[in-house]
């Protein structure tokens, strides 16, 4: 019991030892906080990197935007923004670009506004759809009413994989089948057997 007792006051003095002496700030850090601030001339005030710095005592600036051209739009469309001089789309608002127009006023962006979000999926370029309509012209014809993009393919419809020459060519065709029609050809998810898009003949 007497050891017990030993240790415990043995214990907790060393214990307030350390809090106490961790307390005390080293001499280092009393002089680095007694040490007078150097306080900033007041016409200099300091601002985020890429924005104005303002007036002494006031709110930084955002940067001031080039309101006499148009924002960047990338390499792209970098021409194409409606400045107010273009006859083309003298109906865009101002500043609006071919991908930015309202479909109200474009009938390209009109028409990707009504396809459907699965369309996207397998995009082609005119190059592409030309080699796919080519790659499967000897292809069997098969008779499907009313499909469309987003539908699912038809009971009793069956869809193949593209020939070995357009899955090389187009590498995406390779994980999807295909359903030819009189005039079009369906590009069909195997798996879940939906319509994700279509190319005219």
């Amino acid at each position: 019991m007497h050891k017990a007792l030993w240790l415990t006051t043995l214990t907790s003095a060393l214990l307030a030892s350390t809090y106490l002496a961790a307390q005390e700030p080293n001499k280092a850090e009393a002089d680095r906080q007694s040490a007078p601030a150097q306080a900033q001339p007041p016409s200099q005030t300091t601002a985020p990197m890429g924005t104005n710095p303002g007036t002494a005592g006031g709110q930084p600036q955002a940067p001031l935007a080039n309101q006499a051209s148009p924002a960047d739009v990338g390499p792209a469309q970098a021409n194409t923004a409606n400045t107010g001089n273009s006859t083309a789309a003298t109906n865009w608002p101002l500043g609006s670009t071919r991908q930015t127009a309202p479909s109200t006023v474009s009938a390209e962006n009109d028409k990707l506004d009504k396809l459907p979000v699965i369309a996207y999926s397998f995009w082609m370029s005119d190059a592409d759809k030309k080699m796919l309509v080519e790659g499967v012209a000897n292809a069997p014809k098969t008779d499907v009413k009313n499909a469309k993009v987003s539908d699912l393919l038809p009971s009793g419809v069956e869809s193949v994989d593209f020939p070995a020459d357009v899955a090389q060519k187009l590498p995406m065709a390779g994980r999807y089948e295909y359903v030819k029609l009189e005039n079009r050809v369906l590009i069909i998810e195997p798996n879940l057997k939906i319509i994700v898009a279509e190319v005219s003949m």
